[in-house]
């Protein structure tokens, strides 16, 4: 499986012209939040921001490949959910499980949604909004050792985060969408609306929040 904040801040390469088009930034899932459905990147020569279809990739590695610059789209076709990363997870009566701080892959399936320490089943959510994801709390509770796993051998350490994101300009002067809460829970990283600067980026790097930032911003 592929944890999807391991190809964030990746190079996106078209193969039709052998051309870095952008870097990778986000992605937007079904409503259901069980299928990838578009990448979104970052594109340095004009600032903007693009979406490609999961059918576009044609490989990931150390980089992500697709087959043309003509793929990239400003607008999407049907109605889709932001990537849940650094969302509150409730259950259906209140209950707070976490943040979300990773999704994992198969291919563009969501196989689970890591929250902290446990991986949940996409079945298990109930709704989703810009704000926040519900899961059922008959389910989760009745069922936590069968329905929840313990995520520590795929969640990314802090220490592998700067590996992943070798060139973090193209973070800095965006706006953060959610507010990110430090790993210590003392205090914000950053609040919604708060621009990336170096002092951000320094603090982010220390504190293993490097993807998460670049998984919040616009």
């Amino acid at each position: 499986m592929l944890n999807f904040t391991s190809i964030v801040g990746k190079s996106v390469i078209a193969l039709s012209n052998g051309k870095i088009v952008g870097t990778m930034l986000s992605a937007k899932l079904n409503r259901s939040l069980t299928r990838l459905r578009y990448y979104e990147l970052f594109c340095d020569d004009d600032g903007e921001t693009y979406f490609f279809s999961e059918k576009s990739v044609s490989s990931i590695i150390d980089a992500v490949v697709i087959t043309s610059e003509n793929r990239l789209t400003n607008s999407l076709e049907d109605e889709c959910a932001d990537c849940p990363i650094n969302l509150p997870v409730y259950t259906t009566r209140g209950k707070f499980v976490g943040k979300v701080s990773d999704i994992l892959l198969d291919k563009t399936t969501v196989m689970k949604i890591v929250v902290g320490e446990w991986r949940l089943s996409p079945s298990l959510v109930k709704a989703k909004s810009d704000n926040l994801v519900v899961i059922d709390h008959d389910y989760y509770e009745n069922e936590l050792c069968g329905a929840v796993e313990s995520a520590d051998t795929t969640t990314p350490t802090p220490a592998s985060t700067n590996s992943v994101i070798p060139n973090r300009s193209f973070l800095l002067g965006r706006k953060v969408n959610n507010d990110i809460v430090l790993r210590d829970g003392n205090g914000f990283l950053a609040r919604s609306g708060d621009i990336v600067d170096e002092k951000m980026l320094a603090r982010a790097s220390g504190s293993g929040k490097l993807l998460l930032l670049a998984s919040n911003i616009k």
